[in-house]
C-alpha cells in the first residue's frame, strides 16, 4: 500500500514541475502583453499631453512617491521592469527604454520598444503553444520512469 502511495506522490511530485515549466511560460506571455498594454497607454497619454510622465507611471505601476528628475524616473522605471518575469534581451529592451523616459524622442523610443515587445509577446506565445504539452508529457513521463526504475 506504501508502494502505491509512493508512487503516485513521485508521479504526482514529477507532473508538478512540469505544470510550473508550463506556468513559467504562461507567465513570460502575460507580462510581456501587460507591457505592451502600458506601452500603448503611455504613448496615447504622451501623445496628448493629458497626463505628466511621472503620474503615468504611478498609475500603471502604483506606488504615490515624487519623481522629480529624470533620474528619479528612469530608478521609477527599472523598479517597475524588474519583478516582471521576462528574459534578459527583453528586460534590457525596456531598461533601454527609461533612459529615454522624460526627454526628447520618447515617443519614438516607446513606439520602437512596443514593436521588439510584440515581437518578443508573438516568439513567447508560439514557444508556450509548442513546449506547453512537452512539458506537461516530460513531468509526468519523468514521474513514470521514476517509478518504474524504482519498481
Amino acid at each position: 500500500m506504501t508502494g502505491v502511495i509512493g508512487a503516485a506522490l513521485v508521479l504526482v511530485g514529477c507532473a508538478t514541475f512540469g505544470i510550473l515549466a508550463i506556468k513559467g511560460l504562461n507567465d513570460r506571455s502575460k507580462a510581456l502583453w501587460r507591457m505592451v498594454s502600458a506601452l500603448d497607454y503611455m504613448a496615447a497619454e504622451i501623445k496628448h499631453g493629458l497626463t505628466p510622465l511621472p503620474d503615468i507611471l504611478n498609475k500603471l505601476f502604483g506606488g504615490d512617491n515624487e519623481i522629480t528628475s529624470e533620474i528619479n524616473l528612469n530608478e521609477r522605471w527599472i523598479a517597475a521592469v524588474k519583478p516582471l518575469k521576462l528574459i534578459e534581451n527583453e528586460r534590457q529592451t525596456l531598461y533601454e527604454l527609461g533612459m529615454f523616459l522624460g526627454r526628447f524622442g520618447q515617443e519614438a523610443a516607446i513606439e520602437r520598444t512596443r514593436e521588439q515587445l510584440r515581437g518578443a509577446f508573438n516568439r513567447a506565445r508560439d514557444e508556450q503553444r509548442a513546449k506547453s504539452k512537452l512539458y506537461g508529457f516530460m513531468g509526468a513521463g519523468l514521474g513514470v520512469l521514476i517509478i518504474i526504475l524504482t519498481v
